[in-house]
């Protein structure tokens, strides 16, 4: 007898749980034979499942073609700070190279030599074609002054400028020598 009375309780309980289960799921169908469509007898469709509308469908691409315009636009605008940072990498690398020259002579006490003339390499646009243009970095020193209260360190600095799109640039670069 306690047999059955527990086959009873697992059955009620199982049911209860189908029961609750259905109720939970908001679509309700019966899988149609394979060579039957969707819509063939024996399927039922209900609201959400039937996919989206057209209208659905229009605003998606919409917002996917305006959100594909503005990355195009941050291309566009990240290629010329590439462009910047190219004229300002040159323009330090030239810096560092008289700033060099100027500390070898002041380690070994000669006369300061003149600062160079360095051209401007354009490189290539965003489009692939060469740009050409004859600017020039104009580089100038402080003479590598004593620093004050010592005999041996100085303050040697290079400013170098340039124009950039009408807008005048500046880069200093600086180091401390001291003569041997």
């Amino acid at each position: 007898m306690p047999l059955t009375a527990i086959t009873r309780l697992r059955v009620i309980g199982a049911t209860a749980a189908a029961e609750a289960f259905s109720k939970l799921r908001p679509l309700r169908y019966t899988i149609p034979a394979p060579h039957l469509s969707p819509y063939a007898k024996g399927f039922t469709v209900t609201k959400r499942a039937r996919g989206f509308s057209v209208i659905e469908s229009l605003i998606a691409m919409v917002l996917l073609s305006f959100s594909m315009l503005s990355l195009f636009g941050l291309i566009s605008t990240s290629f010329g700070f590439t462009e910047q940072d190219s004229e300002r990498i040159q323009a330090i690398a030239a810096s560092q190279q008289y700033l060099d020259v100027l500390r070898q002579a002041t380690q070994n006490a000669a006369s300061l030599p003149s600062a160079p003339t360095v051209n401007i390499d354009p490189g290539f646009g965003q489009t692939g074609h060469q740009i050409t243009s004859t600017q020039n970095f104009s580089i100038a020193n402080n003479s590598c002054p004593l620093i004050s209260g010592t005999k041996v360190m100085h303050n040697c600095q290079v400013t170098t400028t340039w124009t950039e799109s009408g807008v005048t640039k500046t880069v200093t670069v600086q180091s401390y020598v001291s003569q041997q």
